[in-house]
């Protein structure tokens, strides 16, 4: 509007402005009229085009402020569930040199990932691409599986303990997982299928026997073994289960590791892979049984080699009357 009345301001001038220099040619005004005639019409010219640079400059901060306006409405980059709002309705956000969070939103739950934390000792056994399975508080029943993606290489020190980032990518279609979730998982470092397995707890099981128990035992276990091997002897300190026998009469109620270490004449990681087991034979009498272990799940262990059958009854343990309490391991077909 103030455009449209410098312009019609400016049409009146110059009008006058004609009609002045008209006269001024026939001597019929001063020249002073004419130069006052001049610079009404030279005034009116400055401002239109005063006019016209404010006209400008407006519209510039009318863009400038429709810029701000859409700053205004913030957009989720992403499409997703939001899972926390940290602003409410009529709170002021101011920006800084670092941006608020107004809402986490998580982009599919239908794919999830877990973080694990696994100790050091453990970390050299976790590979990229091996199953992993785990439970949560929230379905303690349910066993849910999934895949190691990244082990990180960045360790994480609590209180003197050292543990490494693992990332586990997780399928989620039921949307049982919800993100914050306490995970207990397990990394499936090795796997058997189709073999013969028996308890953790028939490998840990100790009889309790007098020394002298435990003595004639052991040497019926030796008089068993010459007699299978013909009647031949070995020098002492190499037969496969003469100084296990030794130590066990020596030390009656010993951990099976113990015996079995010098059973076998191992050292090192191979000690671990060989283990004993107690059973009865024909007469109702303990034996000892030497096995092969493989992988275990810390409920069940493979056994690798030895003269356990399947279906045989191992002892597992013993109840407050001294009555040998046992289980078969024709419950155990598989190691999952």
């Amino acid at each position: 509007a103030s455009l449209k009345k410098t312009k019609v301001t400016l049409d009146n001038t110059k009008k006058k402005y004609d009609r002045a220099m008209n006269l001024f040619e026939k001597d019929l005004i001063s020249f002073e009229e004419k130069e006052a005639i001049e610079t009404q019409y030279y005034s009116a010219m400055a401002d239109i085009q005063s006019s016209e640079a404010r006209l400008e400059q407006a519209e510039s901060q009318l863009d400038s402020s429709k810029v701000d306006l859409t700053y205004t409405i913030i957009k989720s980059p992403i499409d997703g569930v939001v899972i926390n709002r940290r602003v409410n309705i009529g709170q002021t956000v101011a920006a800084s040199f670092q941006a608020p969070v107004l809402f986490q939103i998580a982009n599919d739950l239908s794919k999830m990932q877990v973080e694990c934390s696994v100790d050091e000792a453990d970390i050299g056994k976790v590979k990229e691409g091996q199953k992993v399975r785990f439970t949560v508080d929230a379905f303690p029943d349910e066993n849910f599986t999934g895949k190691v993606s990244q082990v990180r290489y960045a360790p994480e020190i609590v209180q003197n303990v050292v543990t490494y980032t693992t990332i586990v990518e997780v399928d989620n279609p039921e949307m049982k997982l919800r993100p914050g979730m306490t995970a207990t998982a397990s990394v499936v470092t090795g796997e058997a299928k189709n073999v013969l397995r028996v308890p953790n707890s028939a490998l840990r099981f100790n009889p309790s026997l007098s020394p002298e128990e435990m003595r004639e035992l052991m040497e019926s276990m030796r008089q068993e073994m010459r007699e299978r091997r013909g009647g031949s002897s070995r020098p002492e300190g190499t037969s496969p289960g003469g100084d296990a026998h030794r130590q066990a009469a020596q030390r009656p109620g010993s951990g099976q590791h113990a015996s079995g270490m010098r059973g076998f004449s191992m050292q090192g990681a191979q000690v671990r892979q060989f283990a004993r087991v107690w059973i009865e034979d024909e007469s109702g009498k303990l034996k000892m049984v030497f096995v092969r272990t493989g992988v275990t799940d810390n409920s069940y262990t493979e056994i690798v080699s030895g003269s356990l059958k399947e279906g045989q009854l191992v002892i597992t343990g013993e109840t407050s009357g001294q009555e040998d309490r046992r289980t078969s391991t024709s419950r155990m077909f598989r190691m999952f």
